[in-house]
C-alpha cells in the first residue's frame, strides 16, 4: 500500500501497517477507519496517550473496535486499498496537522501523527469508528481539548524585528572605544535607508557605514 506523499510520523506508520495487517489476515480488500481505529489502538503512541490522560483505556477500546467488522474472509492475496471513507479522514488530519503546525507550507507539508488521525477519525463522524467512540463518550471537541493540554504544539518561527534605528545609533553612541568588527554587525543588519541616515547621523562611524558597503 503505498503511502502518497503524506508525511506520516513512525506512530502513524505504524497505525497504517497495522491496520493493513489486520485487513489481509482477515481477508479484507479495503481499509476501513475501523481498521485504522484498530491499528491506531494497537500500539502505545501519542493518540493513546492522550486517550489515557483522558482516563480511557486503549485496551477496551480495542476490543470494541473489533467486534465492529462481519465474517471474516478467506484470506487472499491482494492488493489492498483505502476507502473513500478513510481517504477522507486522512484529507481531515492533514488539515487538523496543518493548523496545529503554523510553521508548514506548501513545500514543507506538517507530520501527520497517530492524534491527528484520531482527530480525522472524529471528525468524519459518520464513520463506524467515529460512532464508537462518541459511545465511549469521546468527541472531536473533547478529544482536540485533551490534545492541546497534554501536547506540546510547534509554533511559528520568530523572525527577529531590525532594531530601531534610535536604538541601533544609542547602542554606537554609548561605545567607549569603537570596535570596528561589533560595529560591521550593526551596520550589515540596517537596511539601505538606515545605512544612509547613520551616515548624516554621525562622522565617527562613517568608516563602518563604507567598510560594510564594500
Amino acid at each position: 500500500m503505498t503511502e502518497e506523499n503524506y508525511n506520516f510520523t513512525l506512530d502513524a506508520k505504524a497505525a497504517f501497517d497495522t491496520a493493513d495487517s489486520y485487513a489481509a489476515f482477515h481477508g479484507h480488500k479495503v481499509i476501513c477507519t475501523e481498521h485504522l481505529l484498530v491499528g491506531l489502538l494497537s500500539h502505545p503512541n501519542i493518540a493513546t496517550n492522550v486517550l489515557r490522560k483522558m482516563k480511557i483505556s486503549r485496551f477496551h477500546l480495542l476490543d470494541k473496535a473489533k467486534t465492529l467488522f462481519g465474517k471474516v474472509e478467506e484470506y487472499q492475496h491482494a492488493t489492498i486499498v483505502r476507502s473513500p471513507r478513510t481517504r477522507k479522514v486522512l484529507a481531515l488530519a492533514t488539515k487538523v496537522a496543518r493548523i496545529m503546525d503554523p510553521s508548514s507550507t506548501a513545500t514543507n507539508p506538517p507530520q501527520i501523527s497517530s492524534h491527528h488521525l484520531l482527530l480525522g477519525i472524529l471528525r468524519e463522524d459518520e464513520s463506524l469508528a467515529a460512532q464508537l467512540l462518541k459511545k465511549r463518550g469521546i468527541t472531536y471537541d473533547k478529544y482536540l481539548a485533551a490534545v492541546e493540554k497534554n501536547i506540546k504544539m510547534p509554533t511559528a518561527p520568530q523572525t527577529e524585528a531590525p532594531l530601531p534605528l534610535e536604538q541601533i545609533l544609542a547602542s554606537i553612541n554609548a561605545l567607549q572605544v569603537p570596535d570596528v568588527a561589533l560595529l560591521s554587525i550593526f551596520v550589515n543588519d540596517m537596511k539601505p535607508e538606515q545605512r544612509k541616515k547613520l551616515g548624516q547621523w554621525a562622522a565617527k562611524v562613517s568608516y563602518v557605514v563604507s567598510m560594510a558597503e564594500e
